[in-house]
């Protein structure tokens, strides 16, 4: 299998961003630690972009210290333009810590993609199925948009109107807690809950069985906070 390596990295207590890169299978190496407890070592692994706010994480992982190497794999949308993986420290250990990072590229895209096709689907019309998908698959991109929003204590907030092109949402709280919802009552109870975010954190709209969430977004707080926002949205 062919392997490309992307870089070496210090795992620290702040987001660190490899280059921009187009792959989907990832492999952690790490170097060797010879302090007895390596193994509590914590860290983060996520998809990252930089916009106007700094930079965006959504997908994130956990991963620890490893004597063997650990492959990852992560989706990256269509049409962002620049994606890279990120790396943060969730432990407070004061041991180096190191990895090398290696991608996956395929010697031959076109020749791996009809083979999945074929041994998914069996002896069919592939010129066909692949004609009758490539609009679906390769057409238009995803939008990013991204805003910033007040919110006073106790007062519900639209934060996004309904947007029926809505793929994936990264919501960013700073000093408070939050909570998302696709409304909120007379009693400022949730209609339904769509996510309870911790403060000073990074969350993306989970997604159900049948996608993501594309009505109203409603956010509230106990307290006065800011909270970011950026929106994917089909083009």
């Amino acid at each position: 299998m062919p392997w490309e390596k992307l870089g070496i990295f210090y795992i620290t207590n702040n987001w660190t961003l490899t280059k921009p890169v187009e792959a989907e299978l990832f492999r952690i190496k790490h170097f060797k630690i010879l302090q007895s407890n390596k193994y509590y070592l914590k860290g983060a692994i996520a998809q990252a972009f930089k916009d106007s706010f700094g930079i965006t994480t959504f997908d994130n992982k956990r991963f620890g210290y490893r004597d063997d190497s650990e492959i990852f794999q992560f989706y990256f949308p269509v049409g962002l333009g620049e994606h890279s993986l990120a790396f943060k420290r969730l432990d407070e250990s004061r041991v180096t810590w190191r990895i090398e990072v290696e991608f996956f590229y395929s010697e031959n895209a076109q020749d791996d993609y009809l083979n999945y096709i074929q041994s998914r689907f069996g002896n069919i019309n592939l010129e066909g199925i692949i004609m009758a998908l490539y609009p679906r698959l390769y057409s238009g991109s995803l939008v990013p948009i991204s805003g910033e929003v007040k919110l006073l204590k106790d007062k519900p907030v639209k934060l996004l109107s309904a947007n029926i092109g809505r793929q994936k949402l990264v919501v960013r709280t700073t000093g408070q807690a939050v909570i998302l919802a696709t409304a909120f009552n007379e009693t400022l109870q949730p209609v339904v809950t769509l996510e309870k975010i911790p403060a000073n954190y990074n969350s993306e709209l989970p997604q159900s069985n049948v996608g993501i969430y594309q009505g109203e977004v409603w956010a509230i707080a106990s307290e006065e906070t800011n909270i970011s926002f950026t929106e994917f949205s089909a083009k």
